[in-house]
């Protein structure tokens, strides 16, 4: 699979929605930023609940891209503040097929902040700027990915991680955990 930037993924007025019902669910939180050696200064929540919409969506419009029964495994909501970024890595089998979904970010911030992308088969590397709706597809088992410092206020973003039900990754112990863990109640 290649990594494919899709602009305007997340439509609007279903983006506004779902940003502003996350955005309370979030702020309801009894939770703050914490300093992590891999994000910096971040607030991350694990299949938070008020995204559950979202994930719902993306599932519908990425089965008639892979054409194939598409299980989600997990989804996470990662707000970056100042200070924040991304150590390169890779992903497990849940996220054969993921997605980074920006939901929103500081837009008096003058620069735009890259998710850069190495294609460990291909050897290739590019980056990616997102604006609020847009989405970028990509097998984040086999692409490294990372970010560098982000000095903004704040960087709203979304990864949304599927596996194909009858592929590989589908029967791994890991995958099942994914899928079987919960998330946060409303």
């Amino acid at each position: 699979m290649n990594t494919r930037l899709m602009e305007n993924f997340v439509e609007e007025p279903f983006l506004s929605t779902v940003t502003r019902e996350h955005s309370i669910w979030q702020e309801n939180q009894d939770c703050s930023a914490t300093w992590k050696d891999e994000t910096g200064n971040t607030f991350g929540v694990y299949k938070p609940p008020s995204l559950w919409p979202l994930v719902q969506y993306c599932q519908l419009k990425l089965v008639g891209m892979f054409d194939c029964d598409l299980v989600n495994t997990y989804w996470y909501s990662q707000l970056y503040l100042r200070e924040s970024f991304l150590v390169p890595h890779t992903d497990k089998s849940p996220c054969e097929i993921s997605l980074s979904i920006n939901l929103w970010y500081d837009e008096t911030y003058p620069y735009d902040w890259y998710l850069h992308v190495w294609d460990d088969r291909s050897h290739t590397y590019e980056a990616y700027a997102t604006k609020p709706g847009d989405a970028l597809l990509y097998d984040g088992r086999n692409n490294s990915h990372w970010r560098s410092n982000y000095m903004g206020k704040g960087y709203q973003q979304v990864f949304v991680h599927f596996v194909r039900k009858d592929g590989e990754c589908f029967n791994t112990d890991e995958t099942q955990k994914a899928i079987n863990l919960e998330g946060p109640s409303l």
